[in-house]
């Protein structure tokens, strides 16, 4: 049997022309209706689903409708699943968040972190210190931090708050695994100094469980 699952939806729906026949042919791309394609589109990308972002429930009501569709165009469900294959994921955020520089402690507004693990306790020589330049762009700040093997404190110049904030929107993100095991943890702080500090940080990150959702239909 071959399994065709969620990225290849619409070429699906769309080659079997929403028939409802037990009858199902594999795909044809001869006949392929516009109509089809377009209304499968227009459904996944109005509004109502609010771009359908992973873990909200507009990403699991476009998977039952793409479900609804795998059902109309003939495919099979998985043996025991159904259309929907469900998989547990931890996800974990940064909440407690305390970073100390040679002896001030940074606020709350100059951190931010992802945590890869529920707890860490660093302080100066525990971990690699990795200072981004004032010229540096946002592309080449994100080459140097990702270049790091392992946990990392990430020193931002306070004169580039800008870059800073934009970074901050990329690593406050939750970090989510199939697996229950430990990453990287990288820490990021505003620092106005010239020299690499002393250091002390503390981070208890809370933790969650999510769902992740895969839409699968089999060709009879």
């Amino acid at each position: 049997m071959r399994r065709r699952s969620l990225p290849l939806c619409v070429l699906l729906l769309s080659a079997c022309g929403g028939s409802t026949d037990a009858r199902f042919a594999p795909p044809d791309p001869t006949r392929i209706e516009r109509s089809h394609v377009e209304r499968v589109l227009s459904v996944l990308a109005s509004d109502s689903l609010r771009g359908r972002q992973a873990f909200t429930d507009d990403a699991l009501r476009a998977a039952d409708y793409l479900a609804g569709e795998f059902e109309a165009a003939g495919l099979e469900p998985m043996a025991g699943t159904g259309y929907l294959q469900r998989f547990p994921v931890r996800s974990r955020t940064a909440r407690e968040i305390r970073v100390t520089l040679d002896g001030r402690a940074r606020t709350e507004q100059e951190v931010v972190a992802r945590a890869g693990a529920s707890s860490v306790r660093w302080s100066t020589g525990d971990v690699p210190v990795l200072r981004i330049s004032a010229s540096d762009d946002m592309q080449t700040a994100l080459g140097r931090i990702r270049a790091v093997d392992g946990d990392a404190l990430v020193l931002v110049p306070a004169a580039n708050g800008e870059l800073f904030a934009t970074l901050s929107g990329f690593y406050g993100r939750p970090v989510r695994t199939l697996e229950a095991t430990d990453g990287p943890t990288t820490v990021l702080a505003l620092w106005e100094g010239d020299g690499e500090p002393t250091f002390d940080v503390a981070l208890d990150a809370e933790e969650a469980a999510d769902t992740l959702v895969n839409v699968v239909g089999v060709v009879p």
